[in-house]
């Protein structure tokens, strides 16, 4: 085994590997390389996110025809009904922030997971599906896993 020594002022640190030393050389570009992978996929995948922000807030706004817009146009007219049924009495009218844990697309499929913070602080975990249309992300579901609330294309609201 080989030892290194990687000497910083104030800041010693040592790297015993079995194939030999790694000094800073190695170390900068592997460090850079994760950053700019993460920042990329940060990146590709941050489309997912305005549409589901636009939707939260027109819903603060109390602005039922531009949340709609949101959505995927195939909602029937049975879920265009619930669908306002449940935005006139839903909670995230009182919508503060998002936080999005996951962000995953697959094809044409998006899907964000995480947390919707209110203004009195209550966080509710919420999970959004969206499906490309005409080269925009439109939402197709909202769930919220915990209390078991699904709005879902073809659902009874």
């Amino acid at each position: 085994m080989f030892s290194s020594l990687l000497a910083i002022p104030g800041l010693r640190l040592e790297f015993t590997l079995p194939f030999g030393s790694v000094g800073p050389a190695k170390i900068v570009p592997v460090i850079a390389g994760f950053l700019l992978l993460a920042y990329l996929l940060h990146r590709a995948t941050s489309g997912l996110v305005k549409p589901v922000e636009g939707f939260l807030q027109a819903l603060t706004q109390k602005d039922f025809p531009r949340a709609r817009m949101y959505f995927v146009s195939s909602l029937s007219s049975e879920d265009e009904r619930g669908l306002e049924r449940f935005l006139r009495s839903s909670p995230f009218s009182q919508y503060h922030k998002a936080r999005w844990s996951s962000r995953t697309i697959r094809n044409n499929q998006g899907r964000l997971e995480g947390t919707i913070i209110l203004l009195n602080g209550a966080k509710i975990p919420m999970q959004v599906n969206l499906s490309r249309e005409n080269g925009e992300w439109k939402i197709l579901s909202l769930e919220e896993p915990e209390s078991g609330l699904n709005l879902s294309i073809g659902a009874n609201f």
